[in-house]
């Protein structure tokens, strides 16, 4: 299974499409939020009973502080 998570200043969100998800990445970073996109999949193995999960950062958006 596949998830899409931003994460932004309030908190996140989870999205199985990632249009959606980039469409409200975009909304948080002309906010001028922190935000962070993520992908997410989860495995099951039922051989061990166990699931396992994998997060990828495909992308994020910051403010840039001048370093004085």
């Amino acid at each position: 299974m596949q998830r899409f998570r931003v994460e932004c200043n309030f908190g996140c969100r989870y999205f199985k499409d990632i249009v959606k998800a980039q469409r409200y990445f975009e909304k948080c970073r002309s906010k001028h939020l922190e935000v962070e996109l993520w992908q997410v999949s989860y495995l099951y193995c039922p051989l061990l009973e166990r699931f396992s999960a994998r997060q990828d950062l495909l992308t994020f958006s910051g403010t840039r502080y001048p370093i004085h």
